[in-house]
């Protein structure tokens, strides 16, 4: 985990073929990924996931540096709710923001009373 201007950066990735979300608890450096193994680079570790599958596609997401009303960490591709209306928290052009089916709206305005209900691989039905 890296303290930059008050934020931490830090990151989370999901495995498709595996159907799983990793977090990471160190400063995430990169990922390397072969025929049968994927090995998560962090700045003090590396994690190494055998596996009987070939990894591919891992999508990585950036945490916020944000909190839900929960206390609950908000990443990229989240879904969030707030006042009944749900999005996705993304990230474009240095800085994040939700986007819905109506178009995309100012991710400061609406973080402190919204919820974390998912996220856009695991719970795609929230959305």
């Amino acid at each position: 985990m890296v303290v930059l201007m008050n934020r931490v950066i830090k990151f989370r990735a999901w495995i498709p073929q595996w159907e799983q979300m990793v977090y990471f608890d160190d400063t995430f450096v990169g990922f390397y990924s072969s025929a049968h193994h994927l090995a998560i680079i962090c700045e003090n570790s590396v994690e190494h996931f055998p596996s009987g599958d070939i990894i591919e596609n891992v999508e990585l997401m950036q945490f916020t540096g944000l909190k839900d009303i929960t206390g609950k960490e908000i990443y990229e591709c989240d879904i969030v709710e707030f006042l009944g209306k749900k999005d996705v928290v993304l990230f474009d052009k240095g800085g994040f923001y939700l986007e819905n089916n109506f178009g995309s709206d100012f991710f400061r305005k609406i973080t402190k009373a919204s919820k974390i209900i998912g996220n856009i691989f695991e719970k795609k039905q929230c959305f």
